[in-house]
């Protein structure tokens, strides 16, 4: 059975599937050149006001009711926002960007990477299911990586987000209750922003074809 293609535009009160479903099928438009309505520019306003079409329990913590409900409404920021940062960057790829239009997704996807890396770091405060999961882990470490490309060291709340993950995973490490193989997908993540936030990262630094 091939499931109905979901209308974005018209829909309301989706839950946590839905919204990974229009998600995935938002990303999936853009790939298809056709009419504007598949645009890269569209897609971001789309995913931007998806929040406005979800349960009340995934746009407000006051609506939560279960734990269930928290992890669903945090793992749907960290995903909705590293949506919102693929598909700018991939704008900012796209053109020859103006000054005032790069600007623009500069700031954009800054604002995507802050909501991921928070979403992220909410989320660990009651449940490990961040820390264990692979595709928030990634998020989480893009996201933070990004805003050191994005600001350098000159911004405090990203550094004070940045500095707080490096933190938690070390933490989670020690415990043991990081992601199975944590260390053989994300090691050169975490070191590479350690790097990043002392200030003597060189790109490529200490790598090999073979590490």
């Amino acid at each position: 059975i091939v499931n109905e293609p979901l209308k974005t535009s018209t829909l309301e009160n989706l839950d946590y599937k839905k919204c990974l479903r229009a998600l995935t099928e938002i990303i999936a438009r853009t790939y298809h050149p056709g009419p504007e309505d598949n645009s890269l520019e569209n897609a971001i306003l789309t995913v931007a006001d998806l929040d406005q079409r979800t349960l009340p329990r995934l746009q407000s913590q006051d609506h939560c009711r279960s734990i269930q409900n928290r992890i669903e409404y945090f793992a749907f920021r960290i995903q909705s926002g590293f949506v919102a940062i693929s598909l700018v960057l991939r704008q900012m790829n796209s053109y020859k960007a103006q000054t005032q239009q790069q600007k623009k997704s500069i700031e954009s996807c800054r604002a995507s990477c802050l909501q991921t890396l928070r979403a992220f770091l909410d989320m660990q405060t009651f449940t490990a299911v961040p820390l264990r999961t692979w595709t928030f882990l990634h998020n989480a470490f893009t996201s933070a990586l990004l805003l050191s490309i994005l600001d350098g060291n000159n911004d405090g709340d990203a550094r004070m987000l940045q500095t707080s993950l490096i933190d938690i995973i070390m933490r989670s490490e020690e415990e043991g209750t990081t992601a199975k193989g944590f260390r053989r997908c994300f090691g050169r993540a975490e070191e590479d922003l350690k790097k990043m936030l002392s200030g003597t990262y060189k790109p490529g630094q200490g790598r090999t074809q073979n590490t």
